[in-house]
């Protein structure tokens, strides 16, 4: 966090991409560094910048697709979208319920992220969760299991 205020008051852009389009933003929220999001918006990043490559990824989906529950919730109160889908059709709620994580899902679903959409393919989050399904449910608490 010292590194990056250093670096925010030397005059670092804190929306710069990568070539891929990657913000430091997009790695904020990758890593669950909230506390890093919060330093970078109050420089004057943009939360909603996508990145350049075939996925068009926004920090919102990037950090739930990582769990990070804390940086989900802090990205939604500084007016992310949960709805907001990547180039692929993919929403936030798609790429959490694809990973499993329930936190994640259960908040978005208090902030009215909408389960009916679909990505391109015609997936929805509920088949998204539905292959994660079998993962979570492989270990010896598992029903039928002893």
């Amino acid at each position: 966090t010292e590194t990056v205020q250093r670096l925010l008051e030397l005059g670092a852009n804190p929306n710069h991409q990568n070539k891929n389009g990657c913000s430091p933003v997009h790695a904020a929220s990758q890593n669950g560094h909230t506390d890093v999001v919060d330093l970078l918006v109050q420089a004057g990043a943009d939360i909603h910048l996508a990145t350049t490559d075939e996925n068009g990824d926004i920090p919102l989906g990037i950090a739930a697709a990582k769990g990070h529950t804390e940086t989900v919730q802090r990205l939604l109160e500084l007016g992310a979208n949960p709805n907001q889908q990547d180039k692929n059709g993919r929403t936030v709620l798609f790429e959490a319920s694809l990973e499993g994580h329930e936190a994640v899902v259960r908040l978005l679903l208090e902030k009215r992220a909408d389960v009916n959409i679909c990505a391109k393919n015609g997936c929805s989050p509920v088949y998204a969760a539905s292959q994660e399904w079998p993962h979570r449910c492989s270990g010896p608490t598992s029903p039928g299991r002893s």
